[in-house]
């Protein structure tokens, strides 16, 4: 069997108030295919929880946040999807939500601590044993 190494370069995402939710969502998409982030809406005052609320991606990035520092965000394979929720948060006041494709659906990463690439590895479906049935044998 031939091992091969898939290496990603580092994602630059520029952040400012006059980007797109659907730009950076895509820029995120096309490194990591198999992964996704959603933006949250904003909380009410600094220092509080975000929304529950997803945002739209049709929406600027200033509709979600109230801290408004601009600047470019790295994102490498090797970080944890804890840390690219962090980054975004503690630097940039945006809340996100990593979702994994699953098939044909898409599910929230309930393993913060994998890193990107862990995550991003295509989820393979699961196969029934050929040999095993649901026959109950008759007396």
């Amino acid at each position: 069997m031939k091992l091969i190494l898939i290496q990603f370069k580092p994602l630059k995402i520029e952040i400012n108030n006059n980007r797109k939710i659907f730009a950076i969502e895509g820029e995120f998409n096309r490194v990591f295919p198999n992964l996704k982030i959603k933006f949250f809406a904003k909380p009410n005052a600094v220092g509080r929880e975000a929304s529950e609320k997803l945002v739209a991606a049709d929406k600027s990035l200033e509709s979600c946040r109230v801290v408004h520092n601009e600047g470019v965000i790295t994102i490498t394979a090797g970080m944890t999807i804890d840390s690219v929720k962090q980054n975004f948060r503690d630097v940039y006041g945006l809340t996100i939500q990593v979702l994994k494709k699953s098939g044909s659906d898409w599910i929230v990463v309930d393993n913060e601590g994998h890193s990107l690439e862990e995550q991003n590895k295509p989820q393979l479906p699961k196969t029934v044993d050929a040999g095993a049935t649901n026959d109950v044998p008759i007396a």
